[in-house]
């Protein structure tokens, strides 16, 4: 019933878009010069941005950190979830998938190519189901929810890693505007389901958001946070990020979406402030889904209004 009610929302969304747009030509485009032109191509480069700078992060992340869940599955023994492969290997693999990720940085710059995007959909799938096969991550405490479907809080979290390059390979691979108008549709739920998550792992005090609180507010503004102070201060964010993801899937709200994109670059950012650029820069890069995919909708329903618009103009 779940999986039927996401169907159908996403379904009754991009008839609400098909309605608004009208029936674009093959390559989306409304005029070389026209304002719908630049709309589309703001869509696109802000899709190949937000994925190519997320691959720098994982770059990083993978190559020079090297502790990471997807070396911990590869290390782990076969009985615990693990593929028990020796050291060695599964740092050499690591460190090959981590520069071929930079490589795919700048293609995807270049040019948006399923040869790319498709590796790149994998790859984040994959840390995520390692991430739940190592049970890494924020254990959240319900106990009217099964054990089993907590440990799959990680696709939750991670949805929008997975959606930005899914959503750019799905654009770079169809020129039917009803696909199109449903892909912008599972953008916007991507981010409203890791909004979501987030504002439940905030009401229940993920102690890596408490530090983050506390460091980034004393670094940027000099302050002190009480613990006590920190913990209302993270369980309000957790609300207000709760109500946002409602909204962002209930109404077409520019100002919800728009405000998204704001907290979902000040929270990635966070973590360069509370722990400084050089410890932390790729991990705010790994996040930068949680702001391009609001944008990339955002703009997607500028593209819708200017397009009705000129619809009407012709009539």
């Amino acid at each position: 019933m779940a999986s039927g009610s996401f169907i159908a929302g996403i379904n009754r969304s991009a008839r609400v878009d098909r309605l608004h747009v009208g029936i674009y030509n093959a390559d989306m485009t409304c005029g070389n010069n026209s304002a719908g032109e630049k709309l589309w191509q703001a869509i696109l480069w802000t899709l190949r941005g937000t994925v190519a700078l997320q691959c720098v992060g994982n770059w990083r992340w993978l190559t020079q950190i090297e502790e990471t869940p997807l070396l911990h599955w590869m290390l782990d023994p076969s009985d615990v979830g693990g593929l028990a492969w020796s050291e060695s290997t599964a740092l050499a693999v690591q460190q090959i998938v981590g520069w071929l990720v930079l490589l795919a940085a700048g293609a995807v710059v270049w040019r948006s190519h399923v040869a790319v995007l498709a590796p790149l959909v994998v790859l984040q799938t994959l840390i995520t189901m390692a991430m739940w096969r190592t049970a890494n991550g924020y254990q959240l405490q319900i106990t009217w929810i099964s054990p089993w479907l907590l440990t799959l809080f990680p696709f939750a979290t991670q949805l929008g890693r997975i959606a930005a390059p899914l959503g750019l390979l799905f654009i770079a691979i169809t020129k039917d505007n009803r696909r199109v108008g449903m892909m912008m549709q599972i953008l916007r739920w991507a981010i409203a389901v890791v909004f979501l998550a987030h504002g439940v792992e905030a009401c229940q005090l993920n102690p890596k958001f408490l530090d983050l609180l506390i460091n980034a507010t004393q670094r940027l503004f000099g302050l002190d946070l009480s613990q006590s102070t920190a913990e209302q201060c993270l369980v309000a964010i957790g609300v207000v990020d709760i109500v946002l993801a409602i909204i962002c899937v209930s109404y077409r709200s520019l100002t919800v979406l728009c405000w998204m994109a704001f907290w979902g670059a000040a929270t990635a950012g966070s973590r360069i402030v509370a722990n400084g650029w050089e410890m932390q820069w790729h991990e705010s890069l790994a996040r930068i889904s949680h702001f391009g995919i609001p944008l990339a909708v955002v703009l997607w329903w500028h593209l819708l209004k200017y397009r009705a618009e000129e619809l009407r103009a012709g009539d």
